[in-house]
């Protein structure tokens, strides 16, 4: 009976190690992931930036090209909360 108990425990603190072990790979491959999926957002955020900027300097220079104005001067000229 005891020796029984013992290859239990045995069979029990080596599934036990396994599955701790398989526990420790998924946690790396995951901070890995992490990481690689971070730095894909920090890409992407930089690059959105990026475009944004060349897109309101796109934008004033094309208001600038068509309408021969200065496009801060006339920014919210047509809003509902104009003071005058």
């Amino acid at each position: 009976m005891k020796e029984l108990n013992l290859d239990e425990r045995a069979r029990t603190i080596k599934k036990l190690i396994e599955a701790n072990e398989q526990l420790r790979g998924d946690l790396a491959r995951e901070a890995d992931r992490y990481v690689l999926l971070e730095n894909k957002y920090k890409d992407l955020l930089l690059t959105q930036q990026q475009l944004a900027k060349e897109n309101a300097k796109n934008e004033e220079l094309v208001f600038g090209m068509t309408t021969g104005g200065n496009m801060s001067r006339y920014t919210g000229f047509l809003s509902d909360q104009q003071e005058f």
